[in-house]
């Protein structure tokens, strides 16, 4: 029950205020991966709530994917403006191969849960993506 609330709670804020339907107004890497974020955020938990063996994997959707993401985004937002920068300078700090490390991390992760036979591997594959990402 608890875990419904807060993916209903999450699905106002989303999609309400974040207004997360909408595409990003910028069309560069770092506007996308804090669109996804809330994307990863509101499927997570909604795994999480519907799926409860499946919970762990749709918390690491939420965490991994969803508040890592964000994070990253934000701060090469703030890190790239504080720093005086042009925003065109983001695509420099959160490019390409941090996204595909990211995503690599993410995909080992929830992927674990699902193919218990690579579990070890597909673990140590994600603790070794995420600090590259």
């Amino acid at each position: 029950m608890g875990a419904a609330l807060r993916a209903s709670a999450a699905t106002v804020i989303l999609l309400l205020v974040w207004k997360l339907p909408r595409r990003p107004g910028r069309r560069e890497l770092p506007a996308w991966g804090v669109w996804v974020s809330g994307w990863l955020i509101l499927i997570g938990l909604w795994v999480a709530a519907l799926l409860p063996s499946r919970a762990m994997a749709g918390l690491h959707l939420v965490f991994i994917g969803g508040f890592g993401l964000l994070t990253i985004g934000v701060g090469t937002r703030v890190v790239v403006m504080h720093g005086g920068h042009p925003p065109a300078a983001e695509r420099l700090v959160l490019g390409a191969g941090v996204a595909v490390a990211l995503a690599g991390a993410l995909i080992a992760r929830v992927a674990s849960d699902f193919v218990p036979a690579l579990g070890n591997g597909l673990l140590t594959s994600s603790a070794l993506l995420w600090p590259v990402a």
